[in-house]
């Protein structure tokens, strides 16, 4: 079950209208390691929340990516 669940997502990453590429960003002057690069990847954003005064969204990404 676990591994269809990973196929779908992998799926829906590529074909969603949701999907987007993402990248997270780093502070180079605290960082540990100062050769890491981030870069990007596939995940799915869906909105959550319309308000007023702010937006709220779910990101859906591989936890191997370590967001």
């Amino acid at each position: 079950m676990i591994r269809d669940k990973r196929k779908s997502l992998d799926k829906a990453t590529l074909y969603s209208y949701q999907g987007a590429w993402v990248k997270k960003v780093q502070d180079i002057k605290n960082s540990e390691n100062e050769n890491e690069r981030s870069f990007p990847v596939r995940a799915l954003i869906n909105s959550d929340k319309n308000k007023f005064d702010y937006d709220d969204k779910i990101i859906s990404i591989g936890f191997e990516h370590g967001f």
